[in-house]
């Protein structure tokens, strides 16, 4: 189920049960399982924070890690976003 304003972009892959609360996005590439609930606002695979400071002052772009879940728990998980 998808609410207004969500966003799947292009070659995304959702699993069955799936429900995308007003505002959520779900990144190119990125696989989303079955039975998840992303809260308003979500961004799945978005870069965030990325960057860290070098000794020198200058800063750099962390590279994003893949993570993947245990079956178990990866059809049970509720993304929500937490405004700063």
């Amino acid at each position: 189920m998808l609410h207004p304003h969500d966003v799947i972009y292009e070659g995304a892959h959702i699993g069955d049960d799936f429900t995308a609360h007003s505002h959520a996005v779900v990144r190119e590439h990125c696989r989303v399982g079955n039975r998840v609930i992303l809260q308003n606002g979500v961004v799945v695979r978005g870069d965030g924070f990325g960057f860290a400071k070098r000794a020198d002052g200058t800063h750099y772009k962390i590279v994003r890690a893949q993570a993947r879940l245990p079956p178990a728990v990866a059809g049970r998980i509720t993304f929500t976003f937490l405004p700063c």
